[in-house]
């Protein structure tokens, strides 16, 4: 049986480096596989469970993108994470990374409509 397709993003195949900081003293880093503006596949071992909730910096070699996270599928070649909240700059730095990656989607045909913002703190919080 075929399984229906539950994304919500357009995804673009990158290969950058991640810092996921899951408290501490944990810090590691993971290479970024695929990467939308919903949020990331990362691949390597880990002991990470869904649910579990992480502080992402992606280095991108400009800027580093920052956001927070939560694992929401791991296997045995990586896991899952959902962005749950991201800075305004790191959220139109990665929606300008995206749109300029090799046979990437224009960014105004993304669903950001998923995306709710708290202007509070110049904070992005998914919804």
């Amino acid at each position: 049986m075929e399984s229906a397709n539950r994304r919500h993003f357009i995804r673009v195949d990158v290969k950058q480096e991640a810092v996921l900081d899951f408290g501490p003293p944990q810090h590691e880093q993971y290479a970024v596989s695929n990467l939308s503006l919903g949020g990331m596949f990362v691949t390597g071992r880990n002991s990470q469970r869904p649910g579990d909730i992480c502080l992402i910096k992606l280095k991108t070699g400009v800027e580093d993108i920052r956001a927070k996270g939560e694992v929401v599928r791991v296997g045995g070649d990586g896991m899952a994470l959902k962005f749950t909240a991201m800075p305004l700059d790191s959220f139109l730095f990665l929606q300008t990374v995206l749109s300029t990656a090799d046979g990437a989607f224009a960014p105004a045909e993304e669903p950001v409509s998923r995306i709710g913002f708290a202007q509070d703190d110049a904070l992005l919080v998914y919804s």
